[in-house]
């Protein structure tokens, strides 16, 4: 059994950035902040449940599809989000073939990301590594575990 899942076109603007942006009209003025195939056109997350979406679940599930959204405001990472709603699949069955695909892309995250926690347990077994965390949030800003 699938639960309803949703496809958003997606763009994180810095808090900054938004008094500038004014009041987008449409998804094309926020998309330099969103993930963009060579030829500039936003990419669409993949059809993902309301969790994957993490503090904006709530949000992108109870909007309506084709309507730019947002700001939805995260004032501890600094950030905004503006979404729009595109494919939406309902809950019900789904046949195995639809979700193999995705079904192979979890269990290698899944087997890619025990791998990677046991040589890191190795690591630092073997050595001392401290992280600067100054110098991570200057390269990942939204490096949450460092």
């Amino acid at each position: 059994h699938m639960p309803e899942r949703r496809s958003v076109l997606l763009a994180y603007v810095p808090l900054d950035s938004m008094r500038s942006l004014g009041t987008p009209d449409d998804f094309d003025d926020v998309s330099r902040f969103s993930y963009l195939d060579q030829e500039g056109t936003p990419i669409p997350t993949p059809l993902q449940v309301r969790e994957a979406f993490g503090p904006l679940g709530e949000a992108i599930f109870s909007a309506e599809p084709g309507v730019l959204t947002g700001p939805v405001r995260d004032e501890t990472s600094g950030i905004g989000a503006y979404f729009q709603v595109g494919e939406i699949a309902e809950e019900g069955y789904a046949d195995p073939l639809e979700i193999w695909d995705q079904l192979v892309v979890v269990a290698g995250r899944y087997f890619v990301i025990e791998d990677l926690d046991l040589y890191l347990e190795e690591l630092a077994r073997e050595y001392c590594v401290e992280i600067d965390s100054a110098a991570v949030r200057q390269v990942d800003p939204w490096g949450q575990s460092y």
